[in-house]
């Protein structure tokens, strides 16, 4: 008799089953991959967003320029207003897009359906006061947790410079504004930008 070399069943289901082990390590470790292929992606996209925010609120407060407009109680008072949550200025904005001249330029945090965004509201600058039937809205970026203004400056009632959450001066600018900002719960390093008149 003549005996047929080959594999056993033992064998043939010892080795399918070593194989199967294999592959569901080898699908495991391609899923913890492309997962973190994926998280890493998201990050990036998020700290682009955040980098070209930042870069477009400092170049914005870096050309911002001392302009009055008319009160009808204080007189002639400085376009320049902000708190801890809001902050409203002039600047050139955008002249490559058309869009030259001087605008007034307001930041705010606004929530739409549950989520946080950072809102520029923007409209022409004129004199008298009027434009603001012109104005725009653009997020600028989106799942903003908070965000939190203060301004470095000599106060209307103060001899020397100090931090202030909120400013209050009709007939100057303060020195430096600071942007603290909170995305998806996480704090970036703040933003300070030097104003010059």
């Amino acid at each position: 008799m003549f005996r047929h070399k080959g594999f056993t069943l033992l064998e043939l289901i010892v080795a399918l089953s070593l194989m199967g082990l294999l592959l569901v390590i080898l699908y495991g470790g391609l899923r913890l991959g492309i997962r973190g292929w994926d998280t890493g992606e998201q990050r990036a996209t998020q700290l682009s967003d955040i980098q070209l925010a930042q870069d477009f609120i400092r170049r914005q407060l870096k050309q911002s320029v001392p302009v009055f407009r008319n009160d009808e109680e204080q007189g002639q008072v400085i376009l320049f207003q902000g708190d801890e949550q809001h902050l409203t200025f002039v600047a050139p904005m955008l002249s490559y897009l058309g869009m030259g001249g001087l605008y007034v330029l307001a930041l705010d945090r606004v929530e739409l359906e549950g989520v946080g965004h950072l809102r520029l509201h923007w409209y022409p600058y004129r004199p008298a006061g009027e434009g603001e039937e012109d104005a725009r809205d653009t997020l600028l970026m989106d799942n903003v947790s908070q965000v939190q203004w203060s301004y470095f400056g000599i106060g209307p009632d103060d001899d020397e410079a100090r931090w202030y959450d909120h400013w209050d001066s009709v007939q100057q600018r303060p020195f430096l504004v600071r942007f603290s900002l909170v995305v998806r719960g996480v704090a970036w390093p703040d933003l300070i930008v030097a104003l010059t008149d």
